[in-house]
């Protein structure tokens, strides 16, 4: 069984860790007496080292727990967007534009999830991350040429635009990047 959904809101549930980490949120919760955030709409400071080590642990208990049942666990975003805007996270971007009205984080996120692939496939070698990119995770990475082997991708873009052939050709030169990697 796989799964590639949100899944950043359940490794980094408020309750859990915002009174004691608000840095593993992005800059707009720094603020002194910030409510921190609520459902989807943002997502963890994946330069922060503490979030590398939660998702690592987090993805080490789930294993763990589920020796025979999940082969997989997600590294999915949140929805919504509601990327960090800390001087670390945005030193990680890549000056690119815009694409289809979303930023483009795809870089600063592919960084991020092969930190934490490099060390579970250590770990767990028969084990798999699946990751869901969309809107602002759709474009290819410039910055890693190749995921580790126990990265599974999912692409979603909106395929109902599929009627111009200028929209599909983007698509599918985008494709073949993301094979490569």
């Amino acid at each position: 069984c796989s799964f590639h959904g949100h899944n950043f809101i359940r490794i980094f549930s408020y309750a859990s860790y915002f009174k004691d980490h608000p840095e593993y949120y992005p800059k707009r919760y720094s603020v002194e007496g910030a409510a921190g955030p609520g459902g989807y709409g943002w997502q963890p400071c994946t330069s922060e080292p503490g979030v590398l080590q939660v998702t690592l642990d987090w993805g080490r208990d789930f294993f763990k727990k589920n020796p025979e049942h999940w082969a997989w666990f997600s590294l999915g975003i949140n929805d919504s967007g509601g990327w960090c805007g800390c001087d670390r996270c945005l030193a990680l971007d890549e000056s690119r534009p815009y694409f289809r009205g979303h930023p483009n984080m795809t870089d600063r996120y592919i960084k991020f999830v092969k930190q934490v692939a490099d060390v579970m496939l250590e770990e767990f070698p028969d084990r798999k991350i699946g990751l869901l990119c969309y809107n602002s995770l759709v474009v290819p990475p410039v910055t890693v040429d190749k995921l580790p082997p126990n990265v599974a991708v999912i692409v979603t873009r909106d395929s109902f635009q599929y009627h111009d052939p200028e929209y599909l050709a983007v698509d599918l030169e985008a494709d073949k990047r993301w094979l490569e990697v």
